[in-house]
């Protein structure tokens, strides 16, 4: 490969290692937010035996 080709594939690499990271962090992020509503959620009682 030409050298301007190994640093094109080079960019690509790096771009999509930081994709990849950006990924993980949001997914972090979002099991976090997810864990602190249920931590802070009031659960269902389905036990309850409430006519309506």
């Amino acid at each position: 490969d030409s050298a301007s080709v190994e640093r094109a594939k080079q960019r690509h690499f790096d771009l999509f290692n930081k994709i990849a990271a950006e990924h993980q962090a949001i997914a972090a992020q979002r099991e976090a937010e997810r864990l602190a509503f249920e931590a802070t959620s009031i659960p269902n009682d389905v036990s309850d035996s409430i006519v309506y």
